[in-house]
């Protein structure tokens, strides 16, 4: 285990990148003693990775072009000609990742998402034999191409599969239902803050995540079992932690100046249940994130009876790539755009798998948006026509 400063800082994934940037966050614990924060950085535990494994292998299959594996000509140690193993240039690492994986079944403590359970689909329907031959990994170039089919009929059968559950009617129709429920959740997301913006010109955007205080060992732990995890009741007192906080609205005096705010919850064996947060606040009256960030901190700390700890993201928003982060004016496009490309990736991370422990409950919750108001002359609208582009396929 490696523990770096606060300072490595953190990125919000594109389009691109969500995957893997989902990826190496769940190897980071901020973990705070009460004066600094610092990052736990740890291996993916033996729950996590095999999930996160399948779903970034079943991603590259799902590529309309992606191509088969194949037999190329090589020249042999004897300096003859032979054949050896092609495998797609961009996933050299493929035959270690599928031998890997397959020796992996999900837990039944996760319910996956569709890549998940394409793979295991895969699985179920390949033979012995065949999965043997996936195992060995690539053999060794012969001089006889028949001495390679064998694998190379067992990869393609694989990857054949994977694509083939997502040919289904039943699946298609899920991934429709999938993309659709992303879409609202985005677009409730959008709808809400850009009723702020229209309203008060200028907003100041807060995004921090809300934890309980871990056991050192749990931080430590990369095998989990099923009495590992925590249960549904366990959620519940959580939530009731998240109630009380909003019940402070009227009174404390950093929360009585939020103006929107958007949760989603999340759980992982080593941190536990926890809450990323995004709180928006009116920029006319008040612009300094970070205070208002340590307000909310200070009260999460106090409705946990001092278990709660954050972490403040806008603390570390000078080492984003498209910071989204402080304040944003009504006629900043490109940071709209940007806050929008987090409530993508904050949307697409919740479908990848949920624990059965949050199974039935609200994962997002997000508030109401402001009423249009009926009085004054309606705002000129600066921003560039493709500011806000449809939800990426």
């Amino acid at each position: 285990m490696r523990i770096i400063n606060v300072n490595a800082g953190r990125h919000m994934g594109t389009h691109d990148q969500w995957l893997q940037q989902f990826e190496t966050e769940l190897q980071i614990t901020p973990v705070n003693d009460g004066f600094k924060t610092t990052f736990l950085v740890n291996s993916q535990d033996n729950i996590l990775a095999p999930a996160i494994g399948k779903a970034k292998l079943v991603k590259q299959f799902k590529k309309r072009n992606f191509p088969e594996v194949i037999t190329e000509t090589k020249i042999l140690s004897n300096g003859r000609y032979g054949f050896a193993v092609k495998h797609p240039a961009q996933m050299s690492n493929l035959p270690s990742d599928i031998a890997e994986l397959i020796n992996y079944s999900t837990l039944s403590d996760i319910i996956s998402g569709l890549d998940i359970q394409a793979f295991d689909y895969a699985l179920s329907q390949m033979s012995e034999d065949e999965l043997d031959l996936l195992r060995n990994g690539t053999p060794l170039p012969s001089s006889l191409k028949e001495n390679l089919l064998p694998y190379i009929n067992a990869i393609n059968k694989f990857i054949g599969l994977i694509r083939a559950f997502f040919r289904r009617p039943n699946i298609r129709r899920k991934v429709y239902d999938e993309r659709k429920n992303l879409k609202k959740n985005k677009s409730r997301m959008i709808e809400m803050f850009n009723s702020l913006i229209e309203r008060y010109s200028r907003v100041v955007v807060v995004r921090l995540d809300l934890y309980l205080k871990h056991k050192p060992k749990t931080l430590l732990q990369t095998c989990f079992k099923t009495e590992d995890c925590l249960s549904k009741n366990d959620f519940d007192a959580f939530k009731k932690c998240v109630e009380q906080l909003l019940e402070n609205k009227r009174h404390n005096p950093v929360l009585k100046q939020a103006i929107g705010y958007i949760f989603r919850f999340e759980y992982t064996p080593r941190r536990g249940f926890h809450l990323h947060t995004f709180w928006f606040f009116n920029g006319n009256k008040n612009q300094e994130d970070i205070s208002l960030a340590q307000g909310i901190e200070k009260l999460w700390k106090k409705v946990t009876n001092d278990q709660g700890y954050a972490y403040i993201c806008n603390m570390r928003k000078h080492t984003y790539e498209n910071c989204f982060l402080g304040t944003i004016e009504y006629n900043q496009s490109q940071k709209r755009k940007w806050l929008e490309d987090g409530f993508d990736y904050l949307c697409k991370t919740s479908q990848l798998f949920i624990f059965s422990n949050m199974k039935n409950g609200r994962r997002f919750q997000i508030s109401q948006p402001l009423k249009p108001q009926t009085r004054g002359r309606p705002r000129k609208n600066h921003l560039e026509l493709n500011a806000f582009a449809g939800d990426e396929a």
